[in-house]
């Protein structure tokens, strides 16, 4: 079975690093369970132009399978942004996980069929490769690379 999408951004998650972390009240070490139990996770990837109009079709009608896939891993609130910069358009995601077991959870989406088989075969074919073929550093087999969070006011319950 493939490995499931997710769980290498996760594995990566320290190594990929090019700045030392720096934690404090509003920017908790994600390495502690969070006071709330969310764990959140963040990633950026360059669209493939030519798979923009695709991808937005696909994602204006999230299959019902697939939105179970996701349930079912316990995640929650999961956005995807589109932004153009500097002529090339990127996809910014984020969600976050309720459960104990990350990684376990995020293995369950490629347990499913519909996902595994129909959507991720569509889905994966939309990033743009010229970064993972450039060998830039953390960026994953799907193009993807992780985004860390900087600041967190309510982890103070600042807002």
């Amino acid at each position: 079975m493939p490995r499931p999408k997710f769980v290498g951004s996760l594995s990566r998650l320290a190594k990929s690093r090019r700045v030392e972390a720096c934690y404090g009240p509003t920017n908790p070490d994600p390495g502690m369970k969070p006071a709330d139990g969310v764990t959140r996770f963040g990633s950026v990837v360059e669209l493939n132009a030519d798979k923009e109009a695709l991808y937005r079709e696909l994602h204006a009608g999230v299959w019902p399978e697939v939105v179970a896939a996701i349930k079912k891993a316990n995640l929650r609130n999961y956005n995807i942004f589109l932004a153009e910069i500097g002529g090339r358009k990127y996809l910014f995601s984020y969600m976050e996980h309720i459960g104990t077991d990350p990684v376990g959870d995020l293995a369950t989406i490629g347990h499913d069929e519909t996902t595994r088989d129909r959507w991720w075969p569509i889905t994966d074919a939309c990033p743009e490769t010229s970064a993972r073929d450039a060998g830039i550093r953390a960026v994953d087999a799907a193009g993807t690379v992780d985004v860390y969070c900087v600041m967190r006011p309510e982890a103070i319950g600042a807002v």
